[in-house]
């Protein structure tokens, strides 16, 4: 289901939603409004057979990086949080305990 909200009008409607709570007594501007729909986005995605030669076309550097991200279906602030401990060799497994933000915070 497409979202029904701009980023616009859901904080215009908290607002009349809040005075409303007070008892307002004048009309709700927003509520004769008819919600903007928001069409789906669809993403482009790489097909399995696709990824081994992005891996070969890939820098000696990065390999490792994409393979992982690939494959585990990981994003890139899951894959730089990511620390020894996370790697569970024995039970094959990889635990996602934290994501690397944007301003470098954990």
């Amino acid at each position: 289901m497409p979202n029904l909200r701009t980023p616009v009008s859901e904080p215009l409607r908290q607002v009349i939603l809040a005075i409303d709570a007070k008892k307002w007594t004048g009309k709700n501007p927003i509520a004769d409004v008819e919600p903007r729909r928001v069409p789906k986005r669809v993403f482009e995605t790489l097909r399995a057979t696709e990824v081994p030669s992005v891996l070969a076309d890939a820098t000696d550097q990065c390999r490792d990086l994409f393979a992982a991200a690939l494959y585990l279906g990981l994003r890139k602030g899951e894959l730089f949080g990511l620390h020894k401990a996370d790697v569970r060799m024995q039970e094959h497994t990889l635990v996602m305990r934290r994501s690397h933000q944007r301003q470098g915070t954990w």
